[in-house]
C-alpha cells in the first residue's frame, strides 16, 4: 500500500503541486471522491511527467543514483513538472547528463546549492519548504542554469 500511496502523491504533485507532510492524502482523497478538478490536465501532466522520467532513466539508469530514493524521487518529478511547463526545451537525454553532473557535484559537496540540497533532503525531507528548495534546485539543473 506504501507504493500507492506514493504515487498517489505524485499524483497529486501533478493536480495541485507540492504538499506539506503526507496527512494531505486523506483530504486529497476526498476532495478527489466525486470529482478530480482538470482532471484531464491533471491525468496528462501525470502521464508527460512520467514518460520524460521514463526517457531519463533510459538515459541515465536512476536506480543506482540517489534520485531513485523517495525524497529525492519526489523533488524530481516536481521539477520535470516545472521543466514541462515551462519554455524551456526538454530533452531527457541533456536531462540525465544534467542530473548525472549534479549527483557528482552534491558527491563532493562543494557547491553551496549541492550542500544546501543535502541538507533539504535530509532535514524534514517532507517539508514543504524543503520539497520546494529541491525541486526548484533541480529544476535549475534541468534547465542548465
Amino acid at each position: 500500500m506504501l507504493d500507492v500511496e506514493y504515487v498517489s502523491e505524485l499524483y497529486v504533485l501533478a493536480a495541485v503541486g507540492i504538499q506539506d507532510g503526507k496527512d494531505y492524502l486523506d483530504q486529497m482523497y476526498s476532495d478527489f471522491d466525486e470529482e478530480i478538478k482538470n482532471e484531464r490536465g491533471s491525468d496528462k501532466r501525470f502521464r508527460q511527467t512520467r514518460a520524460f522520467i521514463e526517457g531519463v532513466n533510459s538515459a541515465l539508469p536512476l536506480s543506482p543514483t540517489r534520485f531513485s530514493n523517495v525524497a529525492d524521487f519526489y523533488s524530481l518529478w516536481a521539477a520535470v513538472l516545472g521543466l514541462l511547463g515551462s519554455d524551456v526545451a526538454q530533452d531527457p537525454d541533456t536531462a540525465a547528463q544534467r542530473l548525472e553532473r549534479f549527483a557528482g557535484e552534491i558527491e563532493e559537496g562543494e557547491s553551496v546549492r549541492a550542500r544546501r540540497y543535502v541538507l533539504a533532503a535530509r532535514q524534514g525531507s517532507n517539508k514543504a519548504a524543503n520539497r520546494e528548495l529541491r525541486a526548484n534546485t533541480l529544476l535549475d539543473v534541468l534547465k542548465g542554469e
